[in-house]
């Protein structure tokens, strides 16, 4: 995985970050095909309740504080405890498994929607150690909350349109 990493670190960071970004919404795209069976077999996919706030403190919410708090907390957190560990500075597989288990556990709102959060932020979690080796890692947290916020924010659209 490392390796991988390494390869998508040596393409300059605004096609990185579209990567990240296209990447994010296949997987937006995928669940959305496989939801409707999911439903029928398991019943709601669950979603956060958002119902006591103004659409304005929504925005605000999933768009920026989110991002940001969930980058520290479940990409970059980790990711820098275990990269202190001799082994996973060139394994980047289990950092980037911890991030998104970490990240989909919290996202409990059914099984289905824990599996898209676990794959959704396996791409946060990949990203994060791209622009890390390609940066450092207060860049790495940039520019990860940057993509989750962007999503987040199409997502918004999405839903509220």
């Amino acid at each position: 995985m490392k390796t991988v990493v390494l390869k998508i670190a040596r393409l300059h960071t605004i096609y990185i970050l579209s990567l990240a970004f296209a990447c994010k919404l296949c997987v937006f795209g995928l669940f959305k095909l496989i939801e409707p069976w999911y439903v029928a077999h398991f019943g709601e996919t669950g979603s956060p309740d958002m119902s006591g706030f103004s659409e304005f403190a929504e925005l605000l919410l999933v768009c920026i504080f989110a991002p940001v708090f969930e980058t520290l907390l479940f990409q970059w957190l980790p990711i820098y405890l275990l990269l202190r560990i001799k082994y996973f500075r060139t394994h980047y597989l289990i950092p980037i498994v911890v991030s998104a288990s970490l990240f989909a556990l919290t996202h409990h709102y059914s099984v289905f929607y824990i599996l898209y959060a676990f794959f959704g932020s396996w791409i946060y979690a990949t990203l994060f150690l791209v622009a890390k080796e390609k940066h450092d890692y207060p860049t790495a947290f940039g520019l990860t909350a940057l993509v989750h916020g962007a999503f987040n924010f199409v997502m918004f659209l999405y839903l509220n349109l």
